[in-house]
């Protein structure tokens, strides 16, 4: 037979006969009461002796030697069936140590079953091995029943280290209030905590973004008389900086210096990241300067929580300045160095930076990854630079980078700005080709695009995919898709309002632009809708949503369309009183001049008509009115598109002319202003035209 078989032969033959592992705890008898494991378990027992001093150490040795758990384990079969001996709790300790630092858990609770049932009683050590092997795996259930059961049921005295190792296993899973009660407990029973016992409650309590109860922890300290060491500030100080509680953070900073205990760099680290949460980019800046000046030097973590700091702020020159330094530092920069200062230029829309930097990284020897790529192509996307972000799209999978769902949705995003909405249907396809599961903003972006493309049934045909898809369509959903059908024109009208009212059976509030979009879509709709449409203003203000711009242009078109031209001209002052409708008035060269510019034709007429009423308001209660020339600049208006000629050029002086009366004159050297004289305006007023107009409005 070859030797490489009767090897494996063997090898298989121990692992066969190799000890049965259990992953909860072991519930035998306690040592003193009698036990069986079954059909000849006594007899086997009493065929194997227990070892002389001398064997014990050298078998332990044995143990101790060992290269794993699983090795160790070996060990003790040896001893069983080789030298006849049955293993003692040196051994046994030796192995279960063994299999905790390989967090060997399974193995470990399976050792110590088994040293139970064969009567060698485990004590303290091994229990404290076994539950380290426990919080290790993170098995924090198993460790709590296995420091219940050394008392209760096992009868060993439990000590501040197994509590300490159950509190740990706590932390480590997350579960601070468990971590508590064992804290209570060891009090409870006469078992003194220790700095560590405390610093493995406040570091669960971190973990759980539990800042107050970190800070509190870290006042019973003293309180009890422990003095808290620079891992215990460090914990709550990472607490606070889970929270964004800044002030707080930089508080205990100041109070470990009071306090003796040196802050390290992780003291520091964490209180800039706490200021780049706060959008305190200036005090990260200050922090890390601060680390030089106490004679630390500052990680590349450090440097990386200022750079994300001005990344929050949009400060992508101080991103740079402070990636440069990290080299001149000698601080090598990572990954993570070059992706937040990509995605501070993503912010500012700096898109050529990003590109440049994301191949700088290459450059530099490190690898771009998702985060780094999808920074770059969402520089793109805010600058609308969609076939660049296409481009890093495609350049990720030959690099072995897999893009995600953020990074198809910065491209759907890049389509819709570009109004490019054909391309932005092809890469929202493209995420199920992939596997990619589309989210809200992936449908809102291609939704936006479509509205953007005024393409209304595409528009709704996405809101009814994404309910089918199991996608709950919110509020920016239904705004795009309302926005599209106002694009639509009149045909839907009534779909756009069938929409809002759905906003409101699914509970979903709407919002000014949601508001906005379908009183403008009634105002397109006609004067059968101008009812409608007051009233959704009214609905609006009772909801407590502000009105805006395009909300009362809409309005105030609608009524003045119907011409109602009192409620339009109520509601043009109230868009004016808001500051959010108005009429740039200046002089120049003694001329006074009224510029429409950015208003349409209702809203211009409007104003229009305001300032003309409170003129000749003024002028007449002076003691001889004095008229004077004004320039009206009409520009081309809102609303005009290039296919059509500008809106307010022909439309306001028209308005003047025929509803008001007034007389205008053109300039021709200047096609987009005319004037209203000063002898047009006295004739106005004086020929009775001016209350007949008054009473338009009444």
């Amino acid at each position: 037979m070859p030797l490489r078989l009767l090897l494996l032969i063997v090898l298989l033959s121990l692992v066969g006969r190799a000890v049965s592992f259990s992953a909860s705890p072991p519930q035998p008898t306690p040592p003193n009461s009698s036990r069986s494991s079954g059909p000849g378990h006594e007899e086997n027992n009493r065929q194997l002796r227990k070892p002389t001093k001398a064997e014990s150490i050298a078998f332990t040795s044995r143990v101790k030697q060992a290269r794993s758990g699983r090795d160790a384990i070996r060990v003790l079969i040896d001893i069983e069936e080789n030298d006849r001996c049955l293993p003692d709790m040196f051994q046994y300790s030796a192995a279960i140590n063994k299999c905790a630092k390989q967090k060997l858990v399974d193995k470990a609770l399976g050792l110590l079953k088994r040293m139970i049932n064969q009567g060698v009683a485990p004590d303290a050590v091994v229990f404290l091995s076994v539950i380290d092997a426990c919080a290790k795996a993170g098995q924090y259930k198993s460790a709590i029943s296995l420091l219940n059961d050394m008392e209760n049921k096992y009868d060993v005295e439990s000590n501040v280290e197994c509590f300490n190792a159950a509190i740990s296993s706590c932390e480590k899973a997350r579960k601070w209030e468990e971590a508590v009660k064992l804290l209570r407990k060891m009090t409870k029973e006469g078992v003194e905590p220790n700095v560590i016992s405390y610093n493995a409650v406040i570091s669960a309590c971190e973990k759980c973004a539990e800042w107050e109860k970190a800070l509190e922890f870290l006042a019973e300290m003293e309180e009890v008389g422990i003095r808290p060491d620079d891992y215990s500030y460090n914990s709550a100080i990472s607490a606070c900086e889970k929270a964004a509680k800044w002030e707080e953070a930089v508080k205990l900073l100041r109070k470990m210096k009071k306090e003796a205990v040196d802050p390290n760099v992780i003291s520091y680290s964490s209180v800039i990241s706490a200021c780049a949460k706060c959008d305190k980019w200036e005090k990260a800046l200050e922090f890390l300067a601060e680390i030089e000046e106490v004679g630390l030097q500052p990680t590349v973590i450090s440097y990386n929580s200022a750079i994300s700091a001005c990344e929050k702020a949009a400060k992508w020159e101080e991103a740079v300045k402070l990636l440069r330094k990290i080299t001149k530092k000698g601080v090598e920069p990572d990954a993570i160095s070059y992706s937040s200062v990509i995605s501070a230029f993503g912010k500012c829309a700096q898109w050529e930076k990003a590109l440049e930097f994301l191949a700088e990284m290459e450059e530099v020897g490190l690898s771009p990854n998702v985060i780094s790529y999808n920074s770059a192509i969402s520089a793109c996307e805010k600058a609308a630079q969609w076939k660049e972000a296409v481009k890093l799209l495609r350049k990720m999978p030959e690099k072995g980078v897999e893009p995600d769902t953020y990074s198809y949705n910065a491209v759907i995003s890049a389509c819709e700005k570009a109004a490019k909405w054909e391309k932005a249907l092809e890469f929202l396809a493209e995420m199920d080709e992939v596997d990619i599961r589309p989210d809200n903003y992936s449908y809102n972006s291609a939704i936006s695009a479509c509205e953007k493309g005024r393409q209304p049934d595409v528009a709704l045909s996405l809101l009814a995919q994404m309910e089918k898809e199991g996608i709950r369509p919110d509020v920016i959903s239904y705004s795009a898709v309302i926005s599209a059908c106002e694009k639509g024109g009149a045909k839907y009208t009534d779909t756009a309002l069938s929409l809002l009212a759905q906003m409101r059976e699914e509970r979903i509030q709407p919002n000014e632009y949601s508001y906005s979009s379908a009183i403008s879509a009634c105002e397109k709709g006609g004067a059968k809708y101008t009812d409608t449409a007051l009233s959704l203003v009214a609905k609006m203000k009772k909801a407590g949503v502000n009105p805006n711009d395009v909300t009362y242009t809409a309005i105030t078109q609608a009524c003045f369309d119907s011409k109602r031209y009192s409620e339009a001209l109520n509601l043009a002052r109230e868009a004016m009183d808001r500051g959010v409708l108005r009429i740039e008035i200046s002089t120049e060269r003694g001329l006074l001049k009224w510029d429409l510019h950015d208003l349409t034709e209702a809203s211009a007429c409007m104003l229009l008509a305001d300032a003309l009423q409170s003129l000749v308001r003024l002028s007449n209660e002076e003691a001889s009115p004095d008229y004077q020339d004004i320039a009206v600049i009409t520009g081309k208006g809102l609303r005009t598109i290039e296919s059509m000629d500008p809106v307010l050029r022909e439309k306001v002086p028209a308005f003047l002319n025929d509803v008001a009366g007034l007389e205008t004159t053109a300039v021709e050297e200047n096609e987009g202003m005319f004037l209203t004289t000063a002898a047009s305006l006295e004739k106005w007023v004086t020929s009775g035209a001016y209350e007949k107009f008054k009473g338009t409005f009444q």
